[in-house]
């Protein structure tokens, strides 16, 4: 059985911090594409907006590096981040 912090949502410390994100950015979407509309998206989740993982192979949680998202947008993020990934280095 994997423990919380394995299984890739971090248990109720990740809750708490996802809590504190959202309520700290309104549960207001604030991704780019929200942020040039008028009235932005209701946000349920959060993102790291750098993925790049540290020599503990972990995210880097800092709130700096956090920001609350809708779930569709967060869908399109992480689908143009896997696109990014997969284009060859010449």
């Amino acid at each position: 059985m994997k423990k919380a912090e394995q299984s890739g949502r971090g248990g109720r410390p990740w809750r708490r911090l996802r809590d504190q994100i959202l309520e700290r950015d309104g549960y207001l979407c604030q991704c780019e594409d929200c942020q040039r509309r008028p009235l932005p998206l209701v946000a349920h989740e959060v993102d790291h907006i750098d993925n790049t993982r540290g020599p503990d192979g972990k995210l880097n949680n800092d709130p700096s590096n956090l920001r609350a998202v809708n779930e569709d947008c967060h869908k399109r993020i992480t689908q143009a981040q896997a696109q990014r990934a997969r284009r060859p280095v010449w």
